[in-house]
This record gives C-alpha cells, structure tokens and sequence, in this order.
C-alpha cells in the first residue's frame, strides 16, 4: 500500500510518476487476477480489477484523511463515492435531491457552481440540532 506521503512525494506539478516497480507491480495484478478468474484476455482482467477496488472504494479515505477522520488538506476535493461507498444512489432519492439543490441554487443559497454545498449545509444542520 502506498502511504498518502509517498504519493505527495512523487507527484511533480500535478503529474504522477510512476517508476518502473510500479509498472511491474500493475502487470502483476493484471497477470494475477488473470490467473485467478481464469482469463487471459488483459481487458477483461483489468475490468475485475476496477470491480474489485468499486468494492473497496471507500478505503479512498485513507488518502484523504488522517486516522482521527481529519482531513489532510481541508480544501482538497476528494471523490464523493469514498464517503457514500459507491457511485449510484436510487433515482428517485436523486431526484428529490436534484429538486432540493435546484431550489438552494434558484434561491441564491447556493452558489450553481457549486452544488456540492448542499452536503455542506446538511452537516451544518447537524452540527446544530446535536447541541
């Protein structure tokens, strides 16, 4: 596992490096999952691989939070499917929350580029009724 400093330390301006043991260790986990869902095809094997970390997506926390549950860069945005535990919700709480941010915006409380600020209000709204 690669530990949120070393990740840090070999980004330069943005862009990943990655060293050649990295590369070999992808090759590994595309020649192992091969090996263990009986399949050669490198396609298929990286798509067990992305379904595999879609079950452990929540474990993005590690990258983004400290072991207390605070942020290492407050400002930072971070994927939301690592707080929820997937990338789909049912449609029709979706909607209902479509409705609610579409509000928030057409009011003004919420600035349109950024709706992610409904989620910001909801914690403050707990923050208040748990006094």
């Amino acid at each position: 596992m690669i530990a949120h400093r070393d990740v840090v330390a070999a980004s330069a301006k943005g862009h990943w490096l990655m060293r050649w043991a990295e590369y070999d260790r992808a090759l590994d986990a595309l020649e192992s999952t091969g090996s263990a869902y009986g399949v050669s095809n490198v396609a298929t094997a990286l798509l067990i691989i992305i379904d595999v970390f879609e079950r452990h997506i929540d474990d993005l926390t590690e990258g983004y939070l400290d072991s207390d549950g605070a942020p290492f860069d407050a400002k930072r945005h971070v994927p939301v499917a690592s707080v929820f535990g997937g990338l789909m919700i049912p449609a029709g709480v979706a909607g209902r929350l479509k409705k609610i941010i579409d509000r928030m915006v057409s009011k003004g409380e919420l600035p349109a580029g950024e709706r992610w600020r409904a989620l910001e209000r909801l914690i403050e709204m707990d923050e208040h009724y748990a006094k």
